[in-house]
């Protein structure tokens, strides 16, 4: 599924969303390893594709939303995430709902 696609110069930039059910372990994750639950989720990308003057892709920049991702997977991502390090340094903010 896509979203808004904004084209300028050499870069395009879309946002896309993966659908799935969540049906084999997630070895990956970056709260550690995650067993299946059975639910249906959605992942959030932003992605910005860089082209050369033939056309051709020559970077591709992705950006997640693993928050949303890891809520959707019922971790509680916020005290699994502490001590991890952060993109630009940044730490997560406490839940203090």
């Amino acid at each position: 599924m896509a979203g808004p696609i904004v084209a300028e110069g050499e870069y395009i930039a879309c946002q896309t969303w993966i659908e799935g059910t969540f049906v084999r372990p997630f070895t990956q994750s970056p709260a550690g390893r995650l067993e299946p639950t059975g639910a249906r989720v959605v992942m959030d990308l932003m992605n910005i594709f860089r082209f050369d003057d033939e056309g051709r892709l020559v970077e591709e920049y992705v950006r997640t939303d693993y928050r949303s991702l890891l809520r959707q997977l019922g971790t509680d991502e916020i005290e699994q995430l502490r001590g991890l390090p952060c993109q630009q340094g940044t730490e997560p903010e406490e839940d203090t709902a």
